[in-house]
């Protein structure tokens, strides 16, 4: 028979071994997310259409200083929003007009996407499901391209999730009060 002081003893050794679990796992989620969304991530040429184009509207701006309208072919090009060229123009005068500079912001915001997802999986649901969440978004062939291109899209995904956290907060602090 177990006694009481075994049963504390039991859990608090339990709870302890399921923090480092949890620690573990973020640690693992954190690395692989890194080397997914980082590794050699200016190896690769530009891609043509989108990802060449951005890069074309950078060289643009930084060239003629108009940072308010973007232009392709000297022509203004009104078709995207200029948010993915304007955070992109810190990288690309810290390291030079190349694919790595091209790219970072879509890979910042695909691996701030992976850890939101993870992380809001595991609050709402535990471990388990948020093991499943991370894999599902990591493990993603045409989301990691995405993420790995300098495209808009990667950004855009991050701040529609965002938003949904944003609005999901407000109102929970609508309905409480």
């Amino acid at each position: 028979m177990i006694s009481a002081y075994d049963k504390i003893y039991l859990s608090l050794l339990c709870q302890k071994n399921h923090n480092y679990v949890i620690i573990f796992f973020f640690v693992f989620v954190i690395l692989l997310s890194g080397y997914i969304c980082f590794y050699q991530l200016g190896k690769s040429p530009l891609e043509n259409w989108d990802e060449a184009w951005y890069a074309d509207m950078i060289r643009h701006m930084i060239r003629s200083h108009e940072f308010i309208l973007t232009y392709w072919n000297k022509a203004v090009l009104l078709d995207k929003p200029p948010l993915q060229i304007w955070l992109s123009l810190p990288f690309v005068w810290f390291f030079g007009l190349n694919e790595f500079s091209v790219r970072i912001v879509s890979s910042i915001a695909g691996f701030l996407t992976i850890l939101l997802v993870t992380k809001y999986s595991y609050k709402k649901w535990g471990l388990l499901p948020a093991l499943f969440a991370f894999l599902t978004i990591a493990l993603n062939n045409t989301f990691i391209w995405r993420v790995r291109s300098g495209n808009i899209d990667a950004l855009v995904t991050f701040l529609i999730l965002l938003t949904y956290f944003f609005i999901i907060g407000k109102l929970i602090c609508i309905f409480m009060f």
